[in-house]
C-alpha cells in the first residue's frame, strides 16, 4: 500500500471516529425539538456552497496547461466528496450537537431566543 492510500485511510477513520464521538456525547443529552427554520437554512447553505465546485474546479481548470485540466478538476471535486462526507459526519453534529465549550460549539437554543 502507497503511503498516499495509507494516509487517506487514517485521515477518514479519525473522522469516524470524530463522529462517533459527538454522536455518542449526543446521544446522552436529552432530545431536543428540531427547528424547521434552522435546518432548512443549514441544506440550503451547504447545497450553495457544493455548487460552487464546479465553478471552481473550471476557474482552476482555466489557470493550468491543458494536459493537467483533468486532473485539476478532479482535486475539486475529490475534495468536494471529503468534505461532504466532513460535514455529514462531523459538522451536522457540531452545529446542532449539545453545546460545548460555553456555547461556541453546538447549538443553544437560550441563546437563538435573544436575537429573534
Amino acid at each position: 500500500m502507497s503511503r498516499r492510500a495509507v494516509a487517506l485511510f487514517a485521515f477518514c477513520c479519525s473522522i469516524l471516529m470524530a463522529g462517533a464521538t459527538f454522536a455518542s456525547e449526543e446521544a446522552a443529552a436529552p432530545t431536543p425539538t428540531i427547528d424547521t427554520g434552522t435546518t432548512a437554512w443549514m441544506l440550503t447553505s451547504t447545497a450553495l456552497v457544493l455548487l460552487m465546485v464546479p465553478g471552481l474546479a473550471l476557474f482552476y481548470g482555466g489557470l493550468v496547461r491543458t494536459k493537467n485540466v483533468l486532473g485539476t478538476m478532479m482535486h475539486s471535486f475529490v475534495a468536494m466528496a471529503i468534505i461532504g462526507v466532513s460535514w455529514a459526519v462531523v459538522g451536522y453534529a457540531m452545529c446542532f450537537g449539545a453545546p460545548q465549550l460555553g456555547g461556541i460549539i453546538g447549538w443553544d437554543p437560550r441563546a437563538s431566543q435573544l436575537f429573534f
